[in-house]
């Protein structure tokens, strides 16, 4: 599964396949559109960026350090030195993971082109710099990924991350598409 290509399914396909699977309706109704949608505008299949938040934020009921006020639906990190100053402004310690960790964005649109730009950057191919809304995706920049499975180790530390977003994509691709 590439991450630069056209959508493995449609919206409509994809919204029903999420509805069967009782999602919940912040997932499906306000998060799944903006994502899509920035997922077509950067050429980055829109499936596999809904399949990766519903990953990252457990369908859109956030039970880790993101909250859903973050609009952030990848779980995007913030810049260190961000962190440890957030950390030190709120009086909360830096080791181990920590909602000040994660960037927020002023909608879930802002969000989901921030994950499809930071995605896009992870390919290895470039984001106008006029359009940038998440500045730190320059650390990716080097890297030249060019299907999900390389994602494992990269955007998140567990060697299994890019086949289990690909598991989750292939729930939400009507067969014979």
């Amino acid at each position: 599964m590439n991450i630069i290509g056209p959508p493995s399914a449609s919206l409509e396909v994809v919204q029903r396949k999420l509805r069967e699977q009782n999602r919940s309706v912040l997932f499906v109704n306000e998060m799944v559109p903006a994502l899509y949608k920035e997922g077509l505008r950067y050429g980055v299949d829109p499936v596999l960026m809904i399949a990766q938040s519903g990953k990252e934020t457990g369908w859109g009921t956030f039970p880790g350090k993101v909250k859903p006020w973050f609009n952030n639906p990848a779980g995007i990190k913030v810049h260190p030195t961000e962190q440890a100053l957030l950390a030190e402004v709120a009086k909360e310690p830096t080791k181990g993971e920590s909602s000040l960790d994660h960037e927020r964005f002023a909608s879930w649109t802002m969000g989901a082109r921030a994950q499809a730009q930071h995605l896009r950057r992870y390919a290895g191919m470039p984001v106008p710099d006029d359009e940038v809304v998440y500045p730190r995706h320059w650390v990716v920049q080097l890297y030249r990924l060019k299907t999900v499975f390389d994602l494992s180790g990269r955007w998140a530390p567990s060697p299994t991350y890019g086949s289990e977003i690909a598991d989750i994509a292939r729930t939400l691709i009507e067969v014979g598409l």
